[in-house]
């Protein structure tokens, strides 16, 4: 449900281009602005340079895994998060 008009904004971080458009066609629309990156870093950027409400995020990363990635980000930013994997 959106609030006052306004869409949820959601990041997905992965790096299989197939996963993020998947999760991207899925939610974007009338709800839910979704943004990508395809690595921790280029996540990280646009983690705290904008505000998202939510952030779907591969544990498995070129250049971290998304505890690593979590980590990284600033208590007070801190959205939702969703970790996903295809391993175990």
């Amino acid at each position: 449900m959106t609030v006052q008009g306004t869409r949820r904004r959601v990041l997905v971080v992965d790096d299989c281009e197939e996963d993020r458009d998947v999760v991207a066609r899925y939610l974007d629309g009338e709800e839910y602005a979704v943004q990508t990156a395809d690595t921790a870093e280029k996540g990280l950027r646009l983690i705290t340079s904008q505000r998202y409400d939510c952030v779907v995020v591969d544990y498995e990363l070129p250049d971290a895994n998304g505890v690593e990635f979590l980590a990284e980000v600033p208590p007070c930013d801190r959205p939702a998060l969703v970790m996903v994997t295809g391993r175990g």
